[in-house]
């Protein structure tokens, strides 16, 4: 009997000892799946895909808006008429996305030079040729400012220091090549104008109109410039260095010449005026209206024999008047003599 309920108690302790260990087993499972679901439930940290800005087409034809897309999606969107923030506007030639897809006029005249650079943004010239050497571009050049682009003129021709860069109908232009830093430039404008810029540095004729003639040399100097404006006028500049002369209107005539080392200044303004600044150094001669008359300076000495006169100025002010600063010396007079 004592052994019996001996035996019950040992399976009884063994199946208790058992059963301890089950339990510890089952809670561990357990406890293991709650943490598998728990994981599972959990948001996990997804690494996100880069997105591409894109210009998207939107309505009508002028209308994009801005969108994010996959890489992989870029490709099609290009193909079917979209584009990248600063690249050119399918569709509309000249005009470029910014950085919201608004769109920018970049390049006006499609030569494929941005405005920005362009040296001639309103007129195709993709070669950017700039031989006159101003900030313009030739094909945007209007030397004489008539509205006509000096390619167009049927009378025109532009020279550089020895090279011809324009010549159109019967113009006439001549340069040599500069002795300094500043080119020799010669402009005319007109059937049979003619125009010199030789010798010496910045010699620069201009003669713009039918026969219209300009001469400016650098015979002993440097910086002289010689404009004559209208048809049949002519004006004259030489002999020593900044010699100055203007003749504006018909059959206008300015000479400021034979100067030693300062230039002479002539200018005659108005149809048929006339001014001559000669033999000396800075005189001045300044004939204002129509027929107007001045000159300022000496005589030839090779001719008469006598010396130069310097520092003279005649001014004829108005139409028909007469000034001569002629053969003195530091003579000032306004439509008179002396």
């Amino acid at each position: 009997m004592n052994t019996k309920r001996g035996a019950m108690a040992r399976v009884e302790s063994t199946g208790r000892a058992s059963g301890g260990k089950g339990g510890l087993v089952v809670l561990l499972v357990t406890t293991a799946a709650a943490l598998l679901i728990t994981a599972a439930l959990s948001p996990v940290a997804v690494a996100k895909t880069p997105k591409v800005d894109i210009c998207h087409h939107k309505g009508s034809a002028a209308k994009y808006v801005r969108i994010g897309v996959a890489e992989p999606e870029v490709a099609a969107h290009l193909a079917h008429g979209d584009a990248k923030p600063g690249h050119a506007v399918p569709a509309a030639p000249g005009y470029q996305f910014g950085a919201n897809c608004s769109q920018t006029l970049v390049d006006a005249d499609l030569d494929g030079v941005p405005d920005g650079t362009d040296n001639c943004p309103l007129i195709a010239n993709p070669d950017q040729s700039n031989l006159y050497g101003s900030p313009n571009g030739d094909a945007c050049e209007d030397t004489d400012g008539d509205a006509t682009l000096d390619v167009n003129e049927a009378d025109m021709c532009v020279s550089v220091d020895d090279v011809s860069i324009l010549q159109a109908g019967t113009a006439g232009c001549l340069t040599t090549l500069t002795t300094g830093a500043n080119p020799n430039i010669a402009v005319a404008n007109g059937a049979h104008a003619y125009a010199y810029g030789a010798e010496g540095d910045n010699s620069v004729g201009t003669a713009i109109g039918d026969h219209a003639y300009a001469e400016a040399f650098g015979t002993s100097g440097n910086n002289n410039t010689a404009t004559a404006i209208g048809d049949g006028a002519h004006a004259a500049a030489w002999g020593g260095s900044g010699a100055t002369a203007s003749a504006t209107g018909n059959g206008a005539v300015a000479a400021a010449i034979h100067s030693i080392t300062a230039g002479n200044t002539a200018t005659a303004n108005g149809a048929g005026a006339e001014a001559f600044a000669d033999w000396g150094d800075s005189n001045i001669a300044s004939a204002n209206g129509t027929n107007a008359h001045a000159e300022a300076g000496g005589v030839s000495p090779h001719m008469s024999g006598g010396p130069l006169f310097d520092h003279n100025a005649a001014y004829a002010s108005a139409g028909g008047f007469f000034a001569s600063a002629h053969q003195a010396t530091g003579c000032i007079v306004t439509d008179g003599t002396c």
